[in-house]
């Protein structure tokens, strides 16, 4: 084991001890907090190493409990890839629906691609979809032996009709 740090004393391990106790073994915080606890045991070099992460990751989670700002633990927002759709996209799309109730996925994914020039799949139109609140729904199909005066028919005579 190196040098002990000056920047990981007993405090800060009691401090991210008692934070533990109170989230519990799971989470995302929870794990940055054992590996803080770790750190103090099996120095700051071998716990980044276990836990995968680099020796500033842990040091600034080590800084993050001294100053008792747990909330900065947490995965920020912001994380993760950014929409290829932009907002002038999107508007075009929801303008695309409202003007077509009928439109399918497959055609605005097809006007997406001939329009902007950015190639998506079915997943990313349908989310897009759901973002604007739009459904995508379909009507029941229905069958072509169905004789279309039996229904009525067959409603009147039904017992929960009754």
């Amino acid at each position: 084991m190196g040098r002990t740090s000056k920047l990981l004393t007993q405090e800060v391990v009691d401090l991210a001890e008692s934070n533990l106790e109170k989230l519990g073994r799971s989470g995302a915080v929870a794990i940055k907090l054992r590996a803080i606890t770790s750190a103090h045991k099996h120095g700051i070099t071998a716990v980044a190493k276990a836990f995968d992460t680099t020796k500033a990751t842990l040091i600034s989670w080590i800084k993050h409990v001294k100053n008792e700002s747990l909330d900065l633990l947490t995965v920020q927002e912001g994380r993760g890839r950014e929409s290829v759709l932009s907002g002038d996209h999107k508007d075009a799309i929801k303008q695309w629906m409202i003007d077509d109730s009928q439109i399918t996925i497959d055609k605005i994914k097809q006007r997406i691609i001939s329009e902007f020039g950015v190639d998506v799949g079915r997943s990313t139109v349908h989310r897009t979809m759901k973002a604007l609140d739009f459904s995508y729904i379909t009507p029941r199909p229905k069958h072509y032996k169905q004789h279309p005066d039996a229904l009525p028919e067959a409603k009147k005579k039904s017992s929960r009709a009754n």
